[in-house]
């Protein structure tokens, strides 16, 4: 049953020539623990956040990130916010943000573009995936 729900579940993951770090937030560890298997199994290291609080205290502390993955639709501040706030902070302008959401919006979208997100579903495991590569390998061309 499986192959029929998933059609890329008997195929290997793409994995990231440099295993690259990624920061996950979202407010529901249900969530978190559901895609941080994906990641690892593709070969990403993961950081977690509960919320962009959390986000950019774990970013001031250092530590490497190649990409960050956000819930746009968590309590408080958004992810939307915690995407303003790093394209406004020059350490982190050209970080790679992958959005995700359950909704997408033409409001969304349109905020999406002018901050360089790539929107992601929230359930959309390949999605996710090749999003993360898609948004490391234009970073790289433009480095």
């Amino acid at each position: 049953y499986l192959p029929l729900a998933f059609d890329d579940w008997a195929r290997p993951a793409a994995r990231p020539a440099s295993g690259g770090a990624v920061l996950l937030v979202d407010g529901s560890a249900f969530f978190r623990d559901l895609l941080t298997p994906v990641l690892k199994a593709s070969g990403y290291r993961v950081h977690h956040a509960a919320g962009a609080e959390d986000a950019m205290t774990l970013l001031g502390t250092g530590i490497r990130v190649d990409a960050l993955v956000a819930d746009m639709d968590m309590p408080g501040r958004e992810g939307i916010d915690l995407a303003r706030t790093l394209r406004a902070d020059r350490r982190f302008h050209a970080m790679p943000i992958v959005a995700l959401s359950s909704s997408l919006d033409a409001l969304a979208l349109e905020d999406g573009r002018r901050l360089r997100l790539a929107p992601v579903a929230k359930y959309d495991r390949s999605g996710l995936l090749s999003a993360l590569a898609q948004t490391q390998q234009a970073v790289g061309e433009a480095a």
